[in-house]
């Protein structure tokens, strides 16, 4: 079956916690059972769909919705992680951190520093 090649592998990856069992060839008719955290479990007939088909009523049946999934993005970007910089950020900008090169509009950058200083006297001739 297509599906078990292309799209389990898929599955798997994007869900590391997830156990997935592949038994072929000991039942009459092809299908999935999907096992959910309440004890619940859902059988999807798959005989003579595509794999598309297939995929498409997964997400349907088990899927989050367009808006769920934008939401998560949304709720994401707004946690603020101390790796980014920038207004919506805890740190404007690196130079705040301890250690870091100071900020060019405070402390005048070497000129040995700058791209211009570096391709004229250091590296390779751009022609």
């Amino acid at each position: 079956m297509e599906y078990t090649f292309w799209k389990v592998p898929q599955i798997m990856y994007k869900n590391p916690h997830v156990q997935v069992v592949n038994l072929v060839n000991q039942f009459p008719t092809p299908f999935i059972r999907c096992w959910m955290d309440n004890g619940d479990d859902v059988i999807i007939d798959v005989f003579n769909k595509s794999m598309e088909e297939i995929e498409e009523h997964m997400i349907k049946i088990l899927g989050k919705t367009r808006e769920q999934l934008r939401e998560e993005r949304e709720e994401q970007r707004e946690i603020n992680n101390p790796a980014f910089f920038g207004q919506q950020s805890l740190r404007h900008c690196i130079c705040e951190i301890p250690g870091q090169m100071p900020c060019p509009a405070l402390v005048e950058v070497p000129k040995y520093f700058t791209g211009s200083y570096y391709w004229k006297h250091c590296g390779k001739k751009v022609e």
